[in-house]
């Protein structure tokens, strides 16, 4: 369904303006119109969020985004069958649905780059940069329409009485690739401030919508300037934090080689020591939050907005965990967790030995053993938890855990 709304949002201006253009995409518009009417029918069933009741759901579907849903569908089929196509004018009422177009676009990008294991904090600045450059796309080619309907608001009058810019400036008016192309180059040049002059506006219509733009553009150009130096400055700022902590670990080393003279702590050790802090605090976050004292002096409210803005990702992976436990709890633990880093086949709890923390397994596996190590008798995968219960109780461990030798 998102797919014949993008569709909608991108083809129902440009078919308005151009209305010789329909008959080439009359069946595919009717097999979406179909579609919206399914859509419409369905969305009194659906139940998501607060709505959870079948007659909650149809009324709040009745009471929001049903008249533009309706709108939009039936006064063009009823217009189609008069042959009056100022009726298609109402299928602008999917504009409301604009939002499907980002939220499907950030979806599939973010499991994209997730998918190629790129950072999560890294990852939300790529969305959000491209979602930003999608919708300068999308402005663009809105506006690139109004700008051709100014064009052609003469067009039934005779030539000699046309007055309009693609006639003063030699377009074929039958030509619509060439006008929605030159419109596009027309837009982009005036809200990147460029303006070669080549071209203008020649009616007091036009005129005015070019001052308008210019404003558009300056206010979204700065706009657009200023969000990407933010996420550029906001990358340099966490590595210039991790470069501060590798600093700070480097004089650590040097005192206690100092201390212990005439023995030096090898090239190789130092290195994966290194390694081991510098993957902490990418992937352990609550070190950057234990680093100052900020979060215990908030209110458990941003501190819950907090936890469920940096580890949202985590929660839902372990939700099968959270969902369960009250909220200030679940702050609590998320706060007072560590990152540990094993290699494979590394013994994590022997038999016998009490369970001194809860552990998730956010990558990976583990192998359980019997006492005597002879067989593998369960594996847990990646997400999996151990130790909840036995720490809660204050229970010795029965079996062994260890990493999988596959992985870490």
């Amino acid at each position: 369904m998102n797919g014949f709304t993008i569709y909608s949002l991108f083809a129902t201006p440009f078919i308005l303006v151009f209305p010789e253009y329909y008959p080439n995409v009359e069946t595919f518009e009717l097999v979406n119109d179909i579609f919206f009417i399914m859509d419409i029918v369905l969305s009194f069933f659906k139940l998501s969020g607060d709505n959870r009741t079948l007659s909650k759901t149809a009324w709040n579907y009745f009471s929001g985004y049903f008249i533009f849903d309706f709108l939009s569908v039936f006064p063009g089929l009823i217009g189609k069958s008069n042959n009056n196509f100022k009726m298609y004018a109402f299928k602008l009422s999917r504009f409301v649905h604009t939002n499907r177009l980002f939220r499907l676009f950030g979806t599939i990008m973010n499991k994209f780059l997730l998918s190629r294991g790129y950072n999560v904090m890294k990852v939300r600045d790529y969305v959000d940069l491209v979602t930003l450059f999608l919708f300068v796309f999308f402005a663009t080619h809105i506006l690139a329409c109004i700008w051709c309907a100014l064009g052609r608001i003469d067009y039934h009058l005779p030539p000699d009485e046309k007055y309009c810019w693609v006639n003063t400036n030699g377009f074929n008016e039958n030509d619509f690739q060439s006008i929605y192309i030159f419109s596009i180059y027309f837009i982009l040049q005036t809200l990147t401030t460029v303006g070669y002059g080549d071209h203008t506006g020649t009616t007091r219509y036009e005129h005015i919508f070019c001052m308008i733009l210019e404003f558009i553009g300056l206010s979204f150009f700065s706009f657009l300037m200023g969000s990407i130096n933010n996420m550029l400055k906001k990358s340099d700022n966490f590595e210039s934090l991790i470069d501060e902590k590798l600093s700070m670990l480097d004089i650590w080393i040097k005192k206690i080689e100092r201390s212990n003279k005439p023995y030096y702590i090898p090239p190789d050790l130092y290195s994966n020591i290194k390694q081991y802090v510098h993957d902490a605090f990418m992937y352990d976050f609550n070190l950057i939050i234990e680093e100052f004292n900020f979060y215990q002096q908030i209110p458990p409210k941003m501190q819950t907005e907090i936890m469920n803005t940096i580890f949202k990702d985590f929660q839902l992976q372990f939700r099968h965990f959270f969902e369960y436990c009250e909220r200030g709890f679940v702050n609590e633990l998320i706060i007072n967790m560590f990152a540990r880093i094993y290699e494979p086949d590394l013994t994590i709890v022997n038999y016998g030995e009490k369970f001194r923390q809860i552990y998730f397994i956010c990558e990976g596996s583990v192998t359980m053993f019997n006492k005597f190590l002879i067989r593998v008798f369960m594996l847990l995968p990646q997400y999996s938890i151990f130790g909840d219960y036995q720490t809660i109780c204050d229970l010795k461990s029965n079996i062994i855990f260890k990493t999988a030798k596959h992985a870490p």
